[in-house]
């Protein structure tokens, strides 16, 4: 058994260790901390996602189909010639600075 404390600090703050701390779990969160059989059996077995990290993947994927079909669309060079920055560039920069409320 061990024990363990985790306490919050701020991500940019000059707290002595925190950047290899940050490495280290990059590493852990990579599979490449530990030999499994060096950990404890309850961390032995595959962590599930996150919900962002589930959402990230989908929209990942979702926007390279999406850019798939338009290299394919017959639109797509009509659209290129009227404006290089088409397909919505400009407008999906402004729209991710928009808040939800």
């Amino acid at each position: 058994s061990c024990k363990m404390e985790l306490r919050w600090i701020s991500a940019h703050s000059e707290v002595e260790g925190n950047e290899k701390a940050d490495e280290l779990a990059k590493e852990a969160a990579q599979g490449e901390s530990s030999p499994i059989e060096d950990l404890p059996s309850i961390l032995r077995k595959t962590l599930p996602a996150s919900a962002s990290a589930e959402k990230q993947a989908y929209v990942s994927e979702i926007k390279a189909m999406w850019a798939q079909q338009w290299e394919l669309s017959p639109r797509r060079i009509r659209m290129e010639q009227m404006d290089k920055e088409f397909p919505f560039t400009k407008f999906r920069k402004s729209q991710n600075s928009f808040t939800r409320a």
